[in-house]
């Protein structure tokens, strides 16, 4: 077990595809705070691109986007917590 003094920031850690970490309000006080796991979101991502690639010479223009757009809101449904907003808005762009 590492010792810390008693000013240091808690180290990170992930739990069900998130990464927990110390944060601030507008205010200045502590807030816990969350965003998606790399560890969760880039084999996602590649995962992603790779369907998307082998999919859309097999399928219609109209039907591959439902898709992506199911794939999309299923995605956001989990990981759009309402601490994140802005990254879940910028995800959202790509």
């Amino acid at each position: 077990m590492t010792v810390r003094k008693a000013w240091a920031r808690p180290e990170t850690f992930d739990f069900l595809g998130f990464t927990h970490y110390c944060g601030h309000t507008r205010q200045g006080h502590f807030q816990s705070e969350r965003k998606t796991s790399t560890k969760k979101y880039a084999p996602k991502l590649k995962e992603t691109k790779e369907w998307l690639q082998r999919e859309r010479s097999r399928i219609k223009k109209g039907e591959l986007l439902r898709q992506a757009k199911q794939k999309l809101a299923g995605h956001l449904n989990y990981y759009a917590i309402t601490d994140k907003v802005r990254c879940a808005t910028r995800s959202d762009t790509r």
